[in-house]
């Protein structure tokens, strides 16, 4: 979860929206990604209405080799 919050940091703090990811480390003790994307135009006009990712409702799906994860954002 502190993960998606330096997401959303990210994108309200720098105007940097991620796009690519390159993940090197997944598992129970954490994950290793680097990531990076365009710079927000200055008339985008993104407001910083999402407060943080929280633990309600998460969900992390393994099918067919592939993880999916579903979160609610507090706004």
């Amino acid at each position: 979860m502190d993960w998606v919050n330096e997401l959303i940091h990210l994108l309200f703090s720098a105007g940097k929206i991620p796009r690519d990811f390159a993940f090197s480390a997944a598992g129970a003790g954490g994950l290793a990604c680097a990531v990076s994307g365009p710079f927000l135009p200055e008339n985008a006009g993104v407001s910083p209405e999402v407060k943080a990712a929280t633990y309600h409702g998460l969900a992390v799906v393994e099918k067919e080799g592939l993880l999916t994860a579903s979160l609610i954002l507090d706004v």
